[in-house]
């Protein structure tokens, strides 16, 4: 059995290449920048939705901020409605950073 540094020269000779969201630079990047995660899926009791950011705080450390929780029972739920539900929670809080800035 060949060993995996074996393995790696060969696929390396071979024209392999490791895709390139793989290399440090670019998980620094992504680490250090923002990133959002919507979620909204259905269980028995209804609807749940969770929105958070999150990015690589000064410390190192990951941090998130949740931008929008809920739960509620709707009396049908469509491929439309699941998109609508995320985008108006995710609108209703841009609308919340972005007035106070203009109203000032």
């Amino acid at each position: 059995m060949a060993s995996a540094g074996k393995r790696e020269v060969a696929a390396l000779a071979a024209g392999w290449r490791p895709h390139p969201s793989s290399s440090a630079a670019n998980a620094h990047f992504t680490d250090h920048n923002w990133q959002l995660n919507l979620r909204l899926w259905c269980e028995q009791d209804g609807v749940h939705l969770c929105a958070y950011v999150y990015r690589l705080a000064p410390a190192g450390r990951l941090e998130h901020i949740s931008i929008a929780k809920a739960s509620w029972r709707p009396s049908e739920v469509t491929e439309v409605a699941v998109v609508d539900w995320g985008r108006r929670a995710l609108e209703s809080w841009l609308r919340q950073q972005v007035l106070p800035s203009v109203e000032q």
